[in-house]
C-alpha cells in the first residue's frame, strides 16, 4: 500500500510481524492437530511458553499499523476509497475463502457430490467457517465498515476524550474478557462491542499523535510478556483480547515507532519484498502447513526440538512468500494481495 512510504519503520513491522505469524501457526497449528499423547517436556517450554509468547504482538500491532495510516483525519480516505478498502476484504473472501472452504469439504465429503460440496462450501464462508486465519478478513471487513466513525473520532476529539474512550474500551474488551478467563466469571460487558479490535485500531493512531512515554513501553513490555508467559503455563491469555498481550503489544508499537533501526531495515530490498507480500503471506502460508499436517500426517516433532519447528516455519513462509509472488504477478490477483 503506498500509506507505508514514508514510514520505513512500518515497512519493517509489517515484514517482521507477517514472519512472527507464521511462526505462531507452526507452532499452535500442530499442538492442536498433533494425535494423541501431545507435546511434552523441554519442546512444551520451547513451543508454548517462549515462542508462542514473543509472536502474539504480531496481530495486534497489524491492526495498530492500520489506525496509524488510515485515521489520520489529514488523509483523503472518503466513502468511495472506503469501500474499495471494504470490497477487497470480500474479494478475497470469495477468492481465497471460498477455495480454502471447498478444500476443506472437500476432503472432508470427497468428490461424489459436488453440488453439495459447492454449497456447503458456500454456507461455510458466509458463517465464517473458511480456515481459521481467515477470521482477520472478516474482522477487517468490520473495521472498515466503521473506518468513517472512528476518523470522525480522530480528527474532532480532544486528547482526553480519546483517552477516556480508549480506557473504556481497554476495560471492556480487553481486561473484562481476562478477568472472565482467569476467575470463571461471566462480567457483563455493557457496551455493544465484542472484539479488542477498535481499541487497537484507535491506539495505533493514539501513538501516533501523543506516544507513550519509554519507560511505560518498557514497562508494559516487561508486565505484559510475563504475563502471557504465565497465562501459557496455565493454559489462558494466547489471545489479543488478553490484558497482557494488549499490554506488551502497545510498549512493542510504541518502541517500534520512528526505531532508527527498523527505520534502516525498512529500506532494506528483501524486508521491503516480504513487507509488500505481507498480507499475501499471511492468506496462504496455511495452505503448507495444511498440506504438511493433515495431507502427509508430518508435524514438527518429526526433527529434534526446535529444528523442526525451524524447518516448517521455512517452508511455510518461503512457500507462501513465492506463491504470492507469483500470484502478485496476475493483475487482477495483485490488486487484492
Amino acid at each position: 500500500m503506498s500509506e507505508n512510504k514514508c514510514y520505513s519503520w512500518i515497512v519493517s513491522m509489517r515484514a517482521f510481524a507477517a514472519s512472527a505469524i507464521v511462526l505462531l501457526h507452526v507452532i499452535a497449528g500442530w499442538i492442536i492437530e498433533i494425535p494423541s499423547g501431545g507435546v511434552n517436556g523441554i519442546r512444551w517450554v520451547l513451543d508454548c511458553v517462549i515462542v508462542q509468547v514473543l509472536v502474539r504482538w504480531a496481530v495486534p500491532c497489524f491492526v495498530m499499523i492500520t489506525g496509524f495510516l488510515l485515521l489520520d483525519p489529514e488523509k483523503n480516505i472518503d466513502l468511495k476509497k472506503n469501500l474499495r478498502y471494504v470490497l477487497r476484504m470480500v474479494a478475497i473472501l470469495l477468492t481465497f475463502g471460498l477455495l480454502y472452504c471447498l478444500m476443506e469439504s472437500a476432503a472432508t465429503d470427497g468428490f461424489g457430490n459436488i453440488p453439495k460440496t459447492v454449497i456447503n462450501s458456500v454456507k461455510n464462508l458466509f458463517e465464517g467457517h473458511s480456515w481459521s486465519h481467515m477470521w482477520y478478513v472478516y474482522m477487517l471487513i468490520g473495521l472498515y465498515l466503521l473506518l468513517p466513525m472512528f476518523r470522525t473520532l480522530t480528527k474532532f476529539a480532544d486528547k482526553k476524550t480519546y483517552e477516556f474512550i480508549l480506557a473504556v474500551l481497554f476495560c471492556f474488551t480487553v481486561v473484562r474478557p481476562t478477568v472472565n478467563e482467569i476467575s470463571g466469571m461471566e462480567l457483563e460487558a455493557y457496551i455493544p462491542i465484542s472484539t479488542s479490535f477498535p481499541f487497537y485500531l484507535l491506539l495505533g493512531y493514539y501513538i501516533r499523535q501523543y506516544g507513550i512515554k519509554k519507560e511505560l513501553s518498557v514497562f508494559s513490555i516487561i508486565l505484559g510478556t510475563a504475563g502471557t508467559a504465565v497465562g501459557q503455563l496455565f493454559a489462558f491469555g494466547n489471545q489479543p483480547d488478553n490484558l497482557f498481550v494488549a499490554l506488551y503489544s502497545a510498549g512493542i508499537f510504541s518502541l517500534a515507532m520512528n526505531n532508527s533501526f527498523l527505520e534502516k531495515a525498512g529500506k532494506n530490498k528483501i524486508i521491503k519484498q516480504i513487507s509488500k507480500y505481507s498480507f499475501g503471506i499471511y492468506l496462504i502460508h496455511p495452505l503448507f502447513l495444511n498440506v504438511l499436517n493433515k495431507v502427509f500426517g508430518i508435524f514438527p516433532d518429526i526433527l529434534s526440538t526446535g529444528i523442526g519447528e525451524l524447518a516448517f516455519y521455512i517452508v511455510a513462509f518461503s512457500g507462501a512468500f513465492v506463491l504470492s509472488w507469483i500470484l502478485g504477478k496476475i493483475p487482477l490477483v495483485r490488486e487484492i494481495l
